[in-house]
């Protein structure tokens, strides 16, 4: 009792045990996001970039369409934010933005212009599927970095103002494109948030 009572009175005692408080807080969540979450993340994002690179090339090929600007309708590829979980937080919205995009383009393609190459229709189908795990990935990630933290949520359906042919093909190559680039932000992003030890990966 009285040796309670004595680090409950002293200052010196008191600032110690807040300090080793602080930083094991700090430390302790670091190995568990390096080892497990960071990691299965950073190669999830790699895989999807692939995917993604390919659905674009694909796209060219059969549409025969590019551009030089991207149009207003298509999300940009920004990864917003301060500090690491408002920049998850970021990347999650983003993605699920795109996640939305990608299904209307997905549309436009093999419904409005009746595309027969199947090819396109599973190059869609994998990166649709992928962007989806890769987002909720994300959200893990974002709750081993800040617990309390907010969990993002899914925006609304993209309201567009395209008609015609070649207006969704535009539009399609955009977010192709787009999506791209927020995939190579991604990454930089993760390899940021989780540390200088997987910069290689």
């Amino acid at each position: 009792m009285d040796h309670q009572l004595r680090i409950q009175h002293n200052p010196i005692h008191y600032a110690v045990l807040l300090l080793l408080a602080v930083q094991w807080g700090r430390v302790l969540p670091m190995p568990i996001l390096n080892q497990s979450v960071c990691i299965s993340a950073l190669l999830l994002t790699e895989t999807l970039q692939h995917e993604a690179s390919q659905l674009l090339d694909n796209y060219v090929l059969i549409h025969q369409f590019q551009a030089d600007s991207i149009p207003e309708d298509v999300p940009d590829a920004n990864v917003n934010g301060s500090s690491p979980a408002e920049r998850l937080y970021s990347i999650a919205v983003q993605e699920m933005r795109f996640y939305r995009h990608l299904r209307v383009v997905e549309e436009y393609t093999m419904d409005f212009w009746a595309n027969p190459d199947p090819s396109l229709q599973d190059a869609f189908t994998t990166a649709i599927n992928r962007l989806s795990t890769h987002y909720q990935k994300i959200g893990e990630l974002l709750n081993a970095v800040d617990p309390n933290f907010n969990s993002p949520t899914m925006p609304a359906p993209p309201d567009l103002s395209i008609e015609g042919g070649y207006a969704n093909k535009y539009y399609g190559w955009g977010v192709l494109s787009n999506l791209k680039v927020l995939l190579n932000n991604v990454e930089q992003e993760l390899k940021s948030v989780c540390g200088e030890q997987l910069q290689n990966l």
